[in-house]
């Protein structure tokens, strides 16, 4: 059985989103990212 590129494709863009998300929690959590909240 083959798997579709749309399911391959779907499971790295939901991977790629998790991490950007992660990333963007940890620069929240600097003292950089509270400063650029204001």
């Amino acid at each position: 059985m083959k798997i579709p590129v749309n399911v391959n494709q779907d499971k790295m863009n939901t991977m790629a989103k998790k991490m950007k998300e992660e990333s963007r929690v940890e620069k929240r959590g600097t003292d950089h990212g509270r400063q650029s909240d204001g």
